[in-house]
Parts: C-alpha cells; sequence; structure tokens
C-alpha cells in the first residue's frame, strides 16, 4: 500500500481537495514498525489546521495503516504557513506520545473548538496504539466553574490542572490510560 493508493497526493505533497500533512511525531515499536502521527493544515493568508492522522509503516517504511481522525478545524489567524512553520508556532493540536508501560503507545492532542473566548468548548483527544491496533477517546475538559489544561504526566498517566477564575484553588487529577 502506498500514499496514492489512499490519498491522492500530487508530487509537491498536496492532497487533492484537502490539503498536507504535516508529520509530528513518530514511535518505534519493538517489532520494526513506525508509528507516525500528523496533522492536515491549509496553507493560506490565516492558515487552517484540519483532522489528525496515525499512520503504521513496517520496517521498510511501506504504509500498512492509516487513519484520519476528524477533529474541529481551527483558523490560525494572521499566519500564511507550511508544516514546520506552523509547528515552530504551537498551530498544530498534537501534544506528545507516551510509551505505555504494558508495550504499547499513547498519543494525546487537544481539539479546541473555539466557540468563543468565555465559552470555548476544550477536548482532550487520545488515541492508544496496543497490540497493533488503534483505539479513539475524547474527553470533554470544559467545566462551567473554569478551565481544565492537560500536562504531561508519568508514562501511561495525563494530569488536569484546573484552573478557577474567581480564586486561586487548583485541583489536580490524574487519569489512566
Amino acid at each position: 500500500m502506498h500514499f496514492q493508493d489512499k490519498l491522492d497526493i500530487d508530487e509537491f505533497g498536496k492532497i487533492k481537495d484537502y490539503g498536507y500533512i504535516h508529520f509530528l511525531d513518530y514511535n518505534r515499536t519493538p517489532d520494526g514498525k513506525t508509528i507516525v502521527i500528523g496533522e492536515g493544515f491549509q496553507p493560506q493568508g490565516n492558515s487552517k489546521i484540519l483532522d489528525l492522522f496515525t499512520f503504521v509503516f513496517d520496517a521498510d517504511m511501506k504504509l500498512l495503516d492509516y487513519h484520519k481522525v476528524e477533529k474541529f478545524q481551527n483558523t490560525v489567524k494572521n499566519l500564511n504557513g507550511y508544516g514546520s512553520y506552523l509547528e515552530s508556532y504551537g498551530a498544530f493540536d498534537y501534544m506528545y506520545s507516551q510509551k505505555l508501560p504494558g508495550g504499547g503507545y499513547v498519543f494525546y492532542y487537544v481539539d479546541n473548538e473555539k466557540k468563543s473566548k468565555r465559552d470555548p468548548a476544550w477536548i482532550l483527544g487520545v488515541v492508544t496504539y496496543v497490540d497493533g491496533v488503534f483505539d479513539f477517546q475524547k474527553v470533554t475538559l470544559t467545566t462551567k466553574e473554569g478551565q481544565i489544561y492537560p500536562m504531561k504526566a508519568k508514562n501511561g498517566y495525563i494530569l488536569l490542572r484546573e484552573d478557577f477564575e474567581k480564586d486561586a484553588e487548583l485541583r489536580l487529577e490524574k487519569i489512566n490510560y
């Protein structure tokens, strides 16, 4: 399987009627496969950040599997650029990956639906790859009292920090995947 078999890509890397994919992270599995995470984007006056993609390549870098994870499409105001430039400004939603204690990987991204500055809908996207199978979950991080921010924690965990506007109270929760 090649990219051209699944995605209509031209010689410049543009996917017809979509945009481009910028690869953000990769991990090697013990059996020699490479797991790659990327995000779609459209470079223009106000660049758009599109969907998340997962790819699995064999040891010879042949595409074995891929998934498109649809998410809210954000616009980066006054920023016209391609992958590395957008990444340097933190425009992508992908956060980081961790190796799971029992084997496999977990990848985190924040899907921020900017409905309004006063009432954004924050979603934590969790993609796991265990025993050759992807699983996709979304966790709502929006509360009425404050804002929840995901933070890096030990492998297999993510720390959620909730900030309240009215006082300086801080509540921490751990989620185990």
